[in-house]
């Protein structure tokens, strides 16, 4: 059985469940609205070391309790947090 996001949120949501699915758990969802880019990435796939270590320590705090999503806008980087436990059944659609 699949789990699929849908809503607005749906390709993060869909990005996280399915890259920890593959991937395993330590990464984040990374977003470039402008190079239409939405995709799951580890920690070590980011360039910047201090960003790596600031990254590590937020995952292995809350990294159970959130899916955490990285935002490029204008070459700056935002970090926002999606709780786990809100993630409602409206939210996901379980096919067939």
């Amino acid at each position: 059985m699949s789990t699929t996001a849908k809503g607005p949120l749906a390709p993060v949501l869909n990005a996280a469940i399915y890259g920890e699915r593959n991937r395993g758990s330590g990464g984040v969802v990374f977003c470039n609205h402008e190079k239409k880019i939405i995709q799951y990435m580890l920690i070590s796939e980011f360039e910047a070391e201090e960003f790596r270590d600031k990254l590590g320590d937020i995952l292995s705090e809350e990294g159970n309790e959130y899916y955490f999503v990285v935002e490029e806008i204008d070459r700056s980087m935002h970090i926002w947090k999606i709780p786990r436990n809100n993630i409602t059944e409206d939210m996901l659609s379980l096919p067939a």
